[in-house]
């Protein structure tokens, strides 16, 4: 499955978080799937949160990975304009290779080849139409809290990032849970 404008599908932008929760669901539906467990990494936690908040019925599990439930702080609303403007894979390797990798791994290590190459490979529209619908992104108050609504006995664990992570900040998230 491609994301709008990833991948093989089509690169006409701009695309917002909740297009992409909504095909989702359209996925699911011709699949004949009622309820799924769904996970997300990264971006694809924003839309988990966004697919959640659309079609909690439709969600038998909640994964989320290296990602948060909030929208960018100012500065990052800034990076992801810079990557809006430039529409270019160089621009968008230099403002997220410090947020993606943890300052003391090396070049050579195993992942970041693959990363920034995947990266560096997607086309420049999709770039800017990616980083233009995290920055449509509503406030958090008018997103899933996850103080708020991933409480009580059906979840078990949030997953976080391990402590150094940039993008999201490397903290455990809740109250109190491990």
């Amino acid at each position: 499955l491609d994301l709008r404008g990833f991948g093989e599908s089509s690169k006409n932008g701009p695309f917002t978080i909740d297009q992409y929760a909504d095909d989702l669901a359209m996925l699911l539906r011709m699949l004949g799937i009622e309820r799924a467990v769904v996970a997300g990494l990264s971006m694809g936690g924003y839309i988990a949160f966004a697919f959640w908040r659309r079609f909690a019925s439709r969600v038998r599990a909640f994964v989320l990975a290296d990602t948060r439930a909030s929208a960018d702080s100012p500065a990052g609303l800034l990076d992801r304009q810079a990557m809006i403007r430039a529409a270019s894979p160089s621009v968008a390797i230099s403002i997220m290779r410090p947020k993606l990798f943890s300052p003391t791994l090396r070049d050579d290590a195993p992942v970041v080849q693959p990363v920034l190459g995947m990266m560096a490979s997607t086309a420049g529209t999709t770039i800017a139409a990616g980083a233009q619908g995290l920055a449509q992104l509503p406030p958090r108050r008018r997103r899933l809290d996850p103080q708020q609504h991933l409480t009580g006995p059906h979840v078990l664990a949030l997953a976080h990032p391990q402590l150094g992570d940039r993008a999201v900040g490397g903290r455990a998230h809740g109250r109190g849970r491990p």
